[in-house]
Order: C-alpha cells, then structure tokens, then sequence
C-alpha cells in the first residue's frame, strides 16, 4: 500500500516507525517524570523548569523521529514528506497517549489531571506538526540537487550515526542536566529547596465558642488551587476527629459539622462539639490540622496550637 504512487513509501512501515516513535517518547517522558519524583520530590517551588524541559524535549523528540522516517523509509528522490509527517505524527501521538493513560490507571492515584484532554490535544497537535516539520527540512531544498557520490556515502549505517548523534546529545542533556543540576544545588547548600519567599502558608482561624466547641475556618493560600481534593486531618489530643465517620468509629463522644470534615477551599469551617474538645485556657486541648497536597505529595501541618 502506498502514500502516493510516485514515492517507494510502505503505509504500514510508516505506521510502525510512528509506534516505535511513541514508546520512546513515552519511556522518556516517564524516565523525566521518574527522575523528579525520585530526586526532587518536594521541589515544587522549580516546576517552571520541569516544564520547560518538557516544553523543549518532546518538540525536539518528535522532530527527530519525522527527520529519521524521511531518511530511513523514503527511498525515492521525490518525497511525500506531509504525509510521512501526518502518519507517523498521529501513531506516534495515539501510541504515547496510550502508554500514559495505562500507566496512570495501573498507578496508586488513578487520577487524570484535571487538563488531561488539553495534553492528548497539545501531544497531537505537537507530535503532527513537528514530525511534518522534521521531515520537510529531512533534504533543504538548495540541496536536493547533491550527488550521486554524496548520495551513497550517506548510506551507510556509521554515517546515520554520525549524522544524528547530535540529536541523541541534544536530547540526553536536556533530560538529565536541569534535574541533576537543581539535585546537586539542593545536596550541597547552593540551591534552597523551599526558598522562604515561596512559601505557600494556608491561614487557619480557630476560635472556642463554647467549653465544648471550637470552630475551625481554613483560608487556602491565593497561589494554591481551591476546590481541589485534599487530604485534610484534624487531631485533638493526639485523636484523628477528621470527619463523623471517624468520629463514630472510635466511638468517641462528639459531632463535626458538616460530617465530611474540613474542605480545601476558601472560608471552609468546621464546628466539632463534645467531650473530645473540651476545654479552657487552664485545661486546653492540643489540635494539629494536618493537609496533604497532591502537589507535594507530603503533609503539611497548618495548625499545631493548644486551645
């Protein structure tokens, strides 16, 4: 089956180079991902430069593979260069996609972001547009009259190394040198992990309205996204009274409202009555609200007071 009648192209050749296009990119972009959260997992005050890596690495990524199938597939000195584009641009998008999706349903969150079409969208768009890119500059066109002689040199299997190993360098640096730099900063002092002047503090009021009741408002800080599921726990002598169903399963004599506990956005209240609370300013009780962000993917406690 061919793309066009006048180019030696195999359709189901090109479809297997966009499949292999995209396990690499999936390996790398799951190899990039595993890097950060195995070497800077906290390191969410750099995010910047993880997107950024992205922004730069899979662009390139996709062009190498358009650059390579125009090389290695089209044997004809007239080339149908869109069309390898388009197709291996689509495979290649369908194939990373779907490692990705798998990899998060197999993973312990099971949780897609909350902009995952906008990325499938972005990595189609991207993955097409690049590879056609890639393909079209494969043979500038000041240069499609070269030789016969040039022709044959450039066939050889070292010549194809050589001639693409600065795509190889390119991308090699720009996966492991921004994460293994910050690494090494954060290890030796250089670099803070958290710089105080991008810590995020949420503002927790808590006030007693009664002997037997305390009053909880959380107002999340304005750079943090509300609305958004969080673990949130409320301790009180060392005793998890997080939400009524805790409560009751611990048989302790006390009620929360509302029932489901302390929600992650903004003026969230909470009211907790009973024995579990009682106090005074001679006898109080000790509370720690403790949230965990899925930013951070660590807890971080809000609140540690007596009252």
């Amino acid at each position: 089956m061919k793309l066009l009648h006048e180019n030696d192209v195999s359709l189901p050749l090109v479809l297997l180079w966009g499949s292999f296009g995209g396990v690499c990119s999936a390996t790398v972009y799951l190899l990039l991902q595993w890097i950060w959260d195995h070497f800077l997992p906290n390191a969410i005050w750099f995010s910047l430069y993880h997107d950024t890596q992205v922004i730069l690495l899979f662009p390139l990524i996709f062009a190498m593979f358009g650059f390579l199938a125009e090389d290695l597939i089209c044997k004809e000195k007239k080339t149908s260069e869109i069309w390898i584009g388009i197709v291996s641009g689509i495979s290649t998008a369908l194939i990373f996609i779907i490692i990705i999706t798998f990899h998060i349903i197999i993973s312990e969150s099971k949780t897609f972001p909350s902009n995952w079409l906008f990325f499938v969208v972005v990595i189609l768009v991207t993955s097409i547009t690049m590879q056609i890119i890639g393909a079209w500059f494969h043979e500038p066109r000041y240069l499609s009259h070269i030789d016969e002689k040039n022709k044959m040199n450039q066939c050889s299997i070292t010549s194809k190394i050589c001639k693409y190993k600065i795509f190889f360098l390119t991308i090699l640096m720009i996966l492991l040198i921004p994460p293994f730099l910050l690494y090494f900063g954060i290890c030796m002092g250089i670099i803070a992990e958290q710089p105080e002047c991008c810590i995020l503090l949420d503002s927790v009021d808590v006030s007693r309205t009664t002997p037997h009741s305390i009053h909880i408002v959380l107002d999340p800080h304005p750079v943090r996204t509300y609305n958004v599921t969080r673990d949130i726990r409320i301790i009180i002598n060392d005793i998890d009274v997080s939400n009524q169903s805790v409560i009751t399963e611990k048989g302790i004599q006390g009620t929360i409202e509302p029932p489901e506990g302390l929600t992650y956005q903004k003026s969230a209240s909470v009211t907790i009555t009973g024995d579990i609370v009682a106090g005074n300013e001679t006898a109080p009780v000790h509370l720690i609200i403790l949230v965990t962000y899925p930013d951070t993917i660590t807890g971080e406690i809000v609140c540690d007071r007596d009252i």
